[in-house]
Parts: structure tokens; C-alpha cells; sequence
């Protein structure tokens, strides 16, 4: 595996984004599958997962339609011809999950791939100079360490369970298929 390791970001004012079509909606509107979705840390659900049913968010209608959409910060929503171009890394590193809805065209993706591999000290002498800092939300470098990652060409880290990492490879199979949704940010690896 190459050295360089990026943060994959969805392109959110670009495209559209896809959410639950509010059909299990309790009476404040909140989503069961979204409060499900939003518990997930790395935790096998092939086996229970039922497709909650997705639809575009109204509010992005008029954008364009991309292959990776925006969808939830810890689960990517993939339609099918980035599921077949990425489908051995996606397989390797967690579950491909059906979604229904938009022409069952969409799938799910939950990383179970996850490294410790922040370099504390590197992220202590960041904060020290720059308080704003979020590693939950940067598009800056977020500081690894190589020796604490692994083979995967797709992982998370405990620290920034949203932040979704890639590697040089991956990067360059998106590129070369064509996808679009993501930009990459490459991240420190020491």
C-alpha cells in the first residue's frame, strides 16, 4: 500500500443528497433507521438489516446526481456502478448493504475497518496551535501512524468515527471508473 492515505468527503454542495423518505417517522419525525444508522460504530448489521427506504432530499432536487451521494456521516450510499468498481475494497473493509428506494439502485456501505492510528502527540502539538481545530470535520490533515495501519484500502479511526480514510488506490480506481460524489484530502502519515 502506498503512503498516502486521504480523508474521502462527500461533495455536499455539489450533488444530491439521499435521506429516509420519512415513512417510519415517529410523531417528532425522527427516523428509526436514522437512530439506528447513527449508532453504528463498527458493528456487523448484515444480519439484521432490513433496507430502510431512501429517497432524495427535497431541498437537493435540482442538483445533479452523482454516484457516491451524500448520506449519512458514518455510512456511505453508493450507487451501482461505484459498488462494482470498488466492490473488493468495499468487501474487504465491511458490508455492502441493500437500500431501498430511488430504483433500488443504491446501496449502503458500513466500514468496519477501523485502525488506532492517530498520532496523539502530532494531534496535542495541532490543537495547541490552532484551538478551532475538529477532527471530526476537517478537510486538513489528520496526523496517522503508518505502522498502525493496516492492508485496508478503507478504514476508520475511534477518534473520528465520520472521517472515513482511503488509500492511494482507492483514490485512483474512483478516478480511473470515472465516480463522482467525493473529494480527497490527503492526510500525515508518519
Amino acid at each position: 500500500m502506498s503512503d498516502r492515505i486521504y480523508i474521502a468527503k462527500n461533495r455536499n454542495d455539489d450533488f444530491r443528497w439521499v435521506g429516509f423518505d420519512g415513512s417510519d417517522a415517529d410523531e417528532d419525525g425522527d427516523s428509526a433507521f436514522g437512530v439506528l444508522l447513527a449508532k453504528l460504530r463498527w458493528d456487523p448489521v448484515r444480519d439484521r438489516w432490513t433496507p430502510p427506504p431512501i429517497t432524495w432530499l427535497p431541498e437537493t432536487i435540482g442538483r445533479e446526481i452523482c454516484d457516491i451521494p451524500q448520506f449519512r456521516s458514518t455510512m456511505w450510499c453508493l450507487n451501482a456502478r461505484a459498488v462494482d468498481a470498488l466492490r473488493d475494497m468495499l468487501e474487504r473493509a465491511g458490508e455492502v448493504l441493500p437500500l431501498e428506494g430511488l430504483g433500488g439502485s443504491f446501496s449502503a456501505f458500513n466500514c468496519l475497518e477501523r485502525y488506532d492510528a492517530l498520532d496523539r502527540q502530532a494531534f496535542e502539538t495541532i490543537l495547541t496551535r490552532d484551538r478551532s481545530y475538529s477532527i471530526a470535520s476537517t478537510r486538513k490533515s489528520v496526523p496517522l501512524v503508518r505502522a498502525r495501519i493496516g492492508d485496508s484500502d478503507i478504514f476508520k479511526i475511534p477518534e473520528a468515527v465520520s472521517q472515513t480514510f482511503v488509500s492511494e488506490r482507492f483514490r485512483l480506481t474512483y478516478e480511473k471508473a470515472g465516480l463522482t460524489g467525493l473529494e480527497f484530502y490527503q492526510t500525515d502519515v508518519r
